[in-house]
């Protein structure tokens, strides 16, 4: 049955997406994730940009259609790197980009949407008020995060919450 109405609602075809963790290096703290800043048990890496187009290159070469650049909220990647990495892999591989680079300024939001950007993945864990303070802490709040995922759809990308 699952197969029969995927079928129906979204045809034969598959799509993939390469998953490129680009650091898990974090300034927060949320307690549900193994990513948070405070867990030091965790060893930490920061891949360069030439590491990037490498793991890149080798998802286009496999048929990915979609990479997806991902890290905690590290801002050591800076704008001008993100946007260089989105030009680059859209110039040399053609693929479409996903970023989920955590709560960032809207300018660099925008800058990457200049560059190419598709998608961007802002995960939205709760939308009761006092558990997303309890969980996010020194957090603006849920409120905070909601505003963002707008800016995200008025910058025309298409957002994805992990709902």
């Amino acid at each position: 049955m699952a197969h029969a109405t995927r079928l129906e609602h979204c045809g034969p075809g598959i799509h993939l997406r390469a998953l490129v963790e680009i650091s898990n290096h974090c300034v927060r703290a949320c307690h549900y994730c193994g990513l948070r800043g405070p867990n030091r048990r965790l060893p930490r890496f920061r891949l360069t940009i030439q590491e990037v187009l490498s793991a890149t290159e080798r998802a286009a070469t496999a048929g990915f259609g979609t990479v997806v650049l991902q890290a905690g909220e590290d801002p050591s990647w800076t704008r001008e790197e993100i946007s260089e990495l989105v030009r680059r892999i859209k110039d040399r591989f053609g693929l479409a980009v996903t970023l989920s680079l955590g709560e960032r300024p809207r300018e660099d939001l925008e800058e990457w949407k200049r560059a190419g950007a598709n998608r961007y993945l802002l995960r939205f864990e709760t939308s009761n008020p006092e558990l997303y303070r309890r969980l996010h802490p020194a957090r603006a709040g849920a409120a905070d995060r909601i505003a963002r995922l707008g800016w995200l759809r008025d910058l025309d990308y298409e957002v994805g919450t992990g709902f």
